[in-house]
């Protein structure tokens, strides 16, 4: 009914404690919905991976960063999926680190004083 009146907002207090249940039973329906559909697939191998990376960006170790985000976006099925973003974004800045020191140390990288005020290592 595209051209029916739009319908009216809820006046009293019982319309919107109605309106109110109404919206939260749909919600709760669609957020079941989806837990069953994405429950069943079990945590993809970006998930699984993760952790790896998490450890290997606690310790430092940015060359094992990009080895392991490496190899998970090579051998993962489905690079469609959102969750392959905790792969791909710590692999960037994995690479963004590594060249930038490279870069500061072989190329004399100017830091403009921040080294003897305290800001840069």
């Amino acid at each position: 009914m595209v051209l029916a009146p739009p319908t009216p907002p809820p006046l009293s207090t019982t319309e919107i404690q109605d309106a109110a249940r109404g919206e939260t039973s749909s919600s709760q329906t669609a957020i079941a919905q989806e837990t069953q559909t994405s429950g069943n697939n079990g945590p993809d191998t970006y998930h699984l991976r993760f952790p790896f990376i998490v450890e290997a960006v606690s310790a430092s170790d940015y060359p094992k960063v990009i080895q392991i985000a490496e190899e998970v976006d090579l051998t993962a099925v489905g690079n469609n999926q959102t969750s392959r973003l905790l792969i791909i974004a710590p692999l960037v800045l994995a690479y963004l680190i590594t060249v930038g020191s490279a870069h500061r140390d072989c190329h004399g990288f100017r830091t403009f004083g921040l080294e003897h005020q305290g800001l840069w290592p």
